[in-house]
């Protein structure tokens, strides 16, 4: 939690905003059983809408993000 904590300070001493993803933010908070199940369920109906398309697809939790901002200052 405190890697978590100074890194979002530093990065707000020079940024307006710093973005954390849910990889970095699940350390803190981890996810519960039922609710990675149903995380993994959500993937694979995703991955089987796309083959029944002929497409494909790369799910991936690094794409799911939190950003800070300093008080008063919105996120952009």
């Amino acid at each position: 939690m405190e890697t978590l904590v100074q890194r979002i300070g530093d990065r707000l001493k020079q940024n307006k905003v710093c973005r954390v993803f849910f990889n970095e933010i699940e350390r803190a908070w981890p996810l519960s059983a039922e609710e990675r199940a149903l995380r993994d369920q959500r993937i694979k109906e995703i991955e089987k809408f796309a083959k029944e398309r002929g497409w494909s697809v790369a799910v991936r939790d690094s794409g799911l993000s939190a950003t800070f901002s300093r008080s008063g200052l919105k996120p952009g």
